[in-house]
C-alpha cells in the first residue's frame, strides 16, 4: 500500500499549534462546527464546512443509494423529485433537518430519510388466452438498469428499490458519536430477508477544532470508526467516479480558509474485513484528497485511492491483489448554471480477491469491478478503466433572481430546469473476444441524458427525462433508451416529503437481455414500468 502521503499529515500536525495560535486573537476561544454528524470529505462541489454521513453498505443487495439530506437538500429534492448528495450541496450545518434535545453540554439528534417506492410492470400475453383470463401480466419488473451493482454501467436511478435510514448523534462541542441503522425490503409488505435488514451498520467518534483569525480560518477534525468517505457523486447516475468506502479506519482532514482561496487536504486509512469462504482476503485502504476553492464559485479537487490485499491462506485461492484510483474534478457554480466533470483512471491486479472496501463505477469492490467491466471468462482482475463524467444543471429562478428579481415573480416560487449528463467509460482487460458480447478490451460504453422539470408552483412539479446507454460503441443491437414522464407533489412542513408517480418506457436494441439467472426462464426485460414512490426526509 502507499504511504506517501502520510509525511505531509505529520508536517502540518507539527505545524498546527503556531498556525493557529498566531491566526486566533487571544480574547477568542476556539469554536466549532454544529453539524451533527462528521464532517463530509470536501469535493469540489462542497465549501467543506460539513455534511452528513451515512454507513456502509453490508452487503451488495439494495445499497444505500442516498443520503439523508440537509435543509438545502430537502428542497432541491422537493422540487426535482432526485435526491442530492451531500458532495452536491453548500449547506451550512446549522440547517440540517431532524429531532433533537439538549442535555446539559450535549445535543442529542435523530436523523434519516425513507424511499418507499411501488414499481409494477405489464406486458401483454399475446394469443391463446382462456377464458377469465387477463390481457396482461402484471409483475415485479425485469430490468437490465435497477440494480444498483449488478447493472452495471447500465445503472439508471430511475428505478430506485425501498430504503430507510436513521442516525443518532451526541454531540459536545468538541466530539460527536454517531450511530446509524438502516435496511431494506421492508418486511411488512415483502418476504422477511435477513440480508436486506442491516441493523447498526456504522459508528464513529469526531473530533472537530476551528480556529478563526481576522486573515485565515484553520479548521480540522480527525475521525475514527466505521464510517464511509464519498468521492465524485453523479447526481443524474448515482454512482461514483473515485469511489466510496466501506471501511473500519481513521482520518484527519486540515482546511485553510482565506477571502478569496480554500485550500483543504484529506488523509484516510482503514481495511475491509475478509470473506475467506468467498476467497476475499484483508482488504487495506489508503486514500488523499487535495482540493481547492476559489472564491466559492471554482472547485477543483485531485484524488488518489490505494487499495491492497495479501492475505494468502492455506487450501484457499486467495492470492494477492491490489486497486488503484487517480482522478480530478472541476465544478463551476456561476447564476447561469453548474457544471461539474470529473476523469479517473483506475488500474487493477487479480482484484477478485479484494473484500469491498472500495465501491466504484457502480461496482461492489475488486470482484464487482471485475464482473462489470473487465470480464470472468478469461480475466482475474487484471486490467483498467478510464472514465469521463459531465452534468450540467440550468435553473432559469436562478437565473432571473440574479440578473432580473423583479421578472422572477411569474414562477410563483416554482422554477424551470433543464439537466445534461453523460458518462463514457474505456476498458483494459484480458479477456480479448472476437465475439462483441465476450470481448472486454478496449471496449467503450457510453450513456448520457437530459431532463427538463417544470415547477408551476413550490409544490407541484412535473418533469421529462431521456436516458440512452450503449454498453459497447460497437454494438448498438445491445443499447437501449428510456423515456420517463413524472409528475409529483412535495410538502415541507417541518419535514421534505414528496409523493410522485411516473412512467418508463423501454426502447430496447435487438440484443438486449436480462442477466443470466435473473429470472427463471425469462430472457426479455419490461418495456413499460410504472412507479408510485414516496420519500421523506426529517
Amino acid at each position: 500500500m502507499s504511504v506517501k502521503a502520510f509525511p505531509i499529515v505529520g508536517l502540518l500536525i507539527a505545524c498546527f499549534s503556531s498556525l493557529a495560535s498566531a491566526q486566533t486573537p487571544a480574547n477568542e476561544a476556539p469554536s466549532s462546527t454544529t453539524a451533527t454528524a462528521p464532517v463530509e470529505v470536501a469535493s469540489p462541489a462542497q465549501e467543506a464546512k460539513a455534511a452528513q454521513d451515512t454507513p456502509a453498505a453490508a452487503s451488495p443487495v439494495s445499497p444505500p443509494d442516498v443520503v439523508s439530506k440537509t435543509g438545502a437538500q430537502t428542497k432541491q429534492t422537493a422540487q426535482t423529485g432526485q435526491t442530492p448528495s451531500v458532495e452536491n450541496e453548500l449547506a451550512l450545518p446549522d440547517a440540517r433537518p431532524g429531532m433533537g434535545v439538549t442535555v446539559g453540554p450535549v445535543e442529542l439528534k435523530a436523523t434519516g430519510y425513507l424511499r418507499a417506492p411501488l414499481r409494477l410492470a405489464f406486458r401483454s400475453r399475446g394469443d391463446g388466452l382462456k377464458e377469465g383470463e387477463g390481457q396482461y401480466n402484471l409483475h415485479t419488473p425485469w430490468l437490465v438498469d435497477d440494480d444498483y451493482f449488478r447493472s452495471g454501467f447500465q445503472y439508471l436511478r430511475t428505478q430506485e428499490s425501498d430504503w430507510s435510514e436513521i442516525y443518532f448523534s451526541a454531540q459536545s462541542k468538541y466530539l460527536s458519536a454517531d450511530v446509524a441503522l438502516m435496511g431494506s425490503l421492508f418486511t411488512d409488505w415483502a418476504r422477511p430477508l435477513l440480508d436486506r435488514q442491516w441493523g447498526i451498520a456504522q459508528g464513529s467518534v469526531t473530533f472537530r477544532y476551528e480556529a478563526l483569525g481576522p486573515r485565515l480560518r484553520f479548521r480540522m477534525h480527525i475521525r475514527a470508526g466505521s464510517f464511509w468517505d464519498r468521492f465524485g457523486w453523479l447526481e443524474n447516475y448515482d454512482t461514483y467516479v473515485f469511489g466510496r468506502t466501506h471501511q473500519m479506519g481513521g482520518q484527519v482532514r486540515f482546511e485553510f480558509e482565506t477571502k478569496p482561496v480554500t485550500f483543504w487536504l484529506l488523509q484516510g486509512v482503514g481495511a475491509h474485513l475478509d470473506a475467506i469462504e468467498a476467497n476475499q482476503g484483508l482488504t487495506l485502504l489508503n486514500y488523499l484528497h487535495v482540493g481547492a476553492s476559489l472564491w466559492k464559485v471554482a472547485h477543483i479537487g485531485l484524488y488518489f485511492l490505494d487499495t491492497l490485499s495479501q492475505d494468502k491462506r492455506q487450501l484457499k485461492e486467495v492470492q494477492d491483489a491490489s486497486m488503484r484510483v487517480w482522478g480530478m474534478d472541476l465544478r463551476l457554480t456561476p447564476f447561469f448554471g453548474n457544471f461539474y466533470v470529473a476523469g479517473s483512471w483506475i488500474t487493477s491486479a487479480q482484484a477478485q480477491y479484494l473484500s469491498p472496501v472500495l465501491e466504484v463505477m457502480h461496482s461492489w469492490g475488486g470482484r464487482g469491478f471485475t464482473e462489470n467491466y473487465l470480464g470472468t471468462d478469461k480475466s482475474d482482475g487484471t486490467g483498467g478503466l478510464k472514465s469521463l463524467a459531465g452534468e450540467y444543471t440550468f435553473s432559469l429562478r436562478r437565473v432571473l433572481g440574479q440578473l432580473a428579481p423583479e421578472r422572477a415573480s411569474f414562477l410563483r416560487g416554482g422554477d424551470v430546469q433543464w439537466r445534461f449528463f453523460g458518462l463514457v467509460a474505456q476498458a483494459a482487460s484480458n479477456q480479448v473476444d472476437s465475439d462483441p458480447a465476450l470481448n472486454r478490451d478496449g471496449k467503450v460504453a457510453l450513456k448520457w441524458g437530459t431532463e427538463l422539470l417544470y415547477q408551476p408552483l413550490s409544490f407541484v412539479f412535473a418533469s421529462l427525462r431521456y436516458d440512452r446507454v450503449i454498453i459497447d460503441v460497437q454494438d448498438d443491437a445491445a443499447a437501449f433508451r428510456v423515456l420517463t414522464p413524472r409528475i409529483g407533489a412535495t410538502l415541507n412542513w417541518m419535514l421534505g416529503a414528496q409523493i410522485f408517480l411516473q412512467y418508463s418506457r423501454y426502447f430496447y436494441g435487438d440484443r438486449v437481455r436480462l442477466r443470466p439467472g435473473q429470472v427463471a426462464l425469462e430472457t426479455l426485460p419490461d418495456a413499460d414500468v410504472v412507479k408510485l414512490q414516496a420519500q421523506v426526509s426529517f
